[in-house]
């Protein structure tokens, strides 16, 4: 069984062949069944009272599992996760081939919008040849079987991380043209199981996997921001992920409103804010991420902005806008700098 799913186990009944005479003296007692037609089984009576109320707490449980958990159609048990402001209600989803269709019905809402597919993965301390294999069979056979409506855009390995969970050496952003191409080309393909199993033999614990769309507000509120590298840059340039998980949105905002004129003047440019429509996988103790931030910053320029004033106490509204588990930290994008508001 995978990290994160639930499980439940029955509970052992009564033994009903288990008789113990209060006295202890059997051979001078009634028989077990002579005591059952006279109705002088008075332990019997106080071990069904006890099932009766063992039934009704697990019946009780089972109710509260069916409110607050949620059960599928097919009988999984899912973890229902609140999708950012106007996006459709999304739940949790095992991508893969046994429930495709499922992920693609579960995303159809979000009429024949661009989807990305983000991959956190960790291949350990020790590199593994799994890794260029498994990026290798996304670019090469998931990206031709999209027939020129599917493309990698970043492919980065992280340098700095600022949470123990989640942890990851490479990460995969890969770009969908709407949810049936992301099904046919890569959730139908006939040996996904296979790649799956040979690059999860691979990792280090459970990757995290994530459906997201492009923010389209940063564009219009923020638009200096949107002007980063779309290609080669120098080598002072470094890529920033987040990973955040709302606490107070309203917060967050505050943050990004007050620091937006300090960015764009430092060499801090985002390319790509993705609102977080449904999760994949991911490891029982993240929580289910509302935003990806895809950021690229300038070295000195993000020396100068931290220091200031303004950005310190523009600090206090983020901290407070996102939960302590929210992610973030730099990466070595190899060399592809994807602005997507290009």
């Amino acid at each position: 069984m995978s990290e994160g799913e639930v499980c439940y186990t029955p509970g052992e009944g009564f033994n009903d062949e288990t008789d113990v005479s209060k006295n202890g003296d059997d051979h001078n007692s009634h028989s077990r069944k002579e005591r059952r037609r006279n109705g002088n089984d008075v332990p019997k009576k106080r071990k069904c009272g006890i099932c009766m109320i063992f039934l009704f707490l697990i019946t009780f449980g089972i109710m509260i599992t069916f409110l607050v958990v949620g059960i599928t159609t097919d009988g999984e048990i899912v973890i229902p996760t609140l999708p950012p402001d106007g996006g459709p209600t999304v739940r949790v989803v095992g991508c893969s081939i046994s429930n495709s269709q499922r992920v693609a019905n579960v995303l159809d809402n979000l009429e024949g919008q661009k989807i990305y597919v983000l991959e956190l993965l960790n291949y350990g301390s020790e590199s593994s040849p799994q890794q260029d294999r498994y990026l290798n069979f996304l670019e090469d056979t998931i990206v031709a079987r999209g027939n020129g409506d599917v493309r990698l855009v970043y492919n980065f390995e992280e340098e700095s991380w600022n949470v123990d969970v989640p942890r990851f050496t490479q990460g995969i952003v890969m770009e969908y043209a709407n949810t049936s191409v992301y099904k046919s080309a890569y959730l139908d393909y006939p040996n996904l199981q296979d790649e799956l199993d040979n690059r999860n033999n691979a990792l280090s614990g459970t990757p995290v996997n994530l459906i997201a769309t492009l923010n389209t507000e940063v564009k219009e509120k923020y638009p200096k921001l949107v002007s980063g590298p779309n290609g080669n840059v120098s080598s002072d340039t470094k890529f920033l992920l987040h990973l955040l998980k709302y606490r107070d949105e309203d917060k967050l905002d505050i943050f990004d409103e007050a620091t937006k004129e300090l960015k764009a003047e430092n060499g801090i440019f985002v390319q790509a804010w993705l609102d977080v429509r449904a999760t994949c996988t991911k490891p029982s103790s993240v929580p289910d991420y509302d935003q990806i931030r895809l950021e690229t910053v300038n070295l000195s320029g993000f020396a100068n902005v931290v220091n200031t004033e303004l950005w310190m106490d523009a600090s206090i509204s983020r901290q407070e806008g996102i939960v302590d588990a929210s992610g973030s930290g730099f990466a070595d994008a190899n060399g592809i700098f994807e602005n997507l508001y290009e």
